[in-house]
């Protein structure tokens, strides 16, 4: 159905921050149910009542996008559109030291699986929660954990990036940010880019939510690929050292940030098909990348953990 254009008033500066659309400027006759639009945000009224605002699609970031903010405590959100081919999609984040909380949300599925060159595997245990990745020395005061773990974080700020104008909009000022100290997997130093990998393997959702948090102040760093298919790599996955001759599988990984794609390094996610829908089971297995054969070792995570080089 093709969107409508009227008068409407508002009983707020922005759509974002009004409770209520109204047909007249005394606002006394409230507007029908439905969605209102100030091409920014979308809304729905129900009862007299807007609901949560919602980023407009024409807002959406594109795929391919490098996004990056510096701000206070809050809770910051951004939907980016992914395109119309299948294939995984490569997040990298880096929480810049700052500990932050990230997750995203794609098809109704919530990924928080992070690893790191230096540190490697960083997920929370808990499937819907963020994950907090940061250096260790600048957790919060209280820390983190702590105020997790007694109900969390209430009143923060809410901000919705708006791909118009490259920035990020104040909302409401009624965000939450709960969890649990085991959430928290802050590093011996700064983390620096971490990997995230969301399989895009049929046309069911086109968008993908992406949540930040800053639980005392943040800087982050994003980088959002549009969907591929992962490097592929021949592999023996039924032999285990430098004897094997016969490459009869491949392999798929997911480049971490700077590596080499077709090269698998340590520290990777790896996988048993090109869209990343599953982890290469746990075990040692022998690849044949175009630098020469190696042996290398998956863990329950689906990390390779340990390559060593053929003679």
């Amino acid at each position: 159905m093709a969107a409508t254009l009227g008068n409407y008033y508002i009983d707020g500066p922005t759509l974002s921050t009004a409770t209520t659309v109204y047909t007249d400027s005394e606002l006394t006759i409230c507007a029908a149910d439905g969605f209102y639009s100030d091409g920014t945000v979308c809304r729905q009224q129900i009862g007299c009542v807007l609901t949560v605002a919602t980023p407009c699609p024409g807002c959406f970031a594109p795929c391919d996008s490098t996004i990056n903010e510096t701000g206070g405590q809050g809770v910051y959100q951004l939907t980016f559109s992914t395109g119309g081919e299948l294939g995984a999609m490569i997040i990298y984040f880096n929480p810049v030291s700052v500990p932050d909380g990230c997750k995203a949300v794609f098809d109704s599925v919530t990924y928080n699986e992070f690893t790191c060159d230096l540190f490697g595997y960083l997920a929370s245990p808990n499937a819907n929660n963020h994950t907090v990745l940061g250096n260790a020395s600048n957790d919060c005061s209280p820390p983190i954990g702590t105020t997790l773990d007694s109900g969390g974080y209430s009143g923060l700020n809410r901000y919705v990036y708006n791909n118009a104008t490259s920035s990020f909009d104040l909302i409401d000022t009624n965000a939450i940010a709960i969890g649990t100290s085991a959430d928290v997997k802050l590093t011996a130093g700064d983390p620096g880019w971490c990997t995230l990998v969301i399989p895009r393997a049929n046309q069911n959702a086109g968008d993908c939510q992406i949540d930040i948090v800053g639980y005392c102040a943040t800087s982050w760093e994003l980088e959002i690929n549009c969907p591929v298919a992962l490097p592929a790599v021949p592999a023996s996955l039924s032999g285990d050292d430098c004897t094997v001759t016969s490459f009869p599988n491949f392999i798929y990984h997911a480049p971490n940030r700077g590596n080499t794609a077709g090269e698998p390094s340590v520290n990777e996610f790896v996988f048993a098909d090109p869209n990343a829908l599953n982890k290469l089971p746990a075990g040692t297995y022998v690849m044949n990348p175009p630098s020469g054969k190696k042996i290398f070792t998956v863990d329950a995570n689906g990390i390779i953990t340990n390559i060593t080089v053929c003679p």
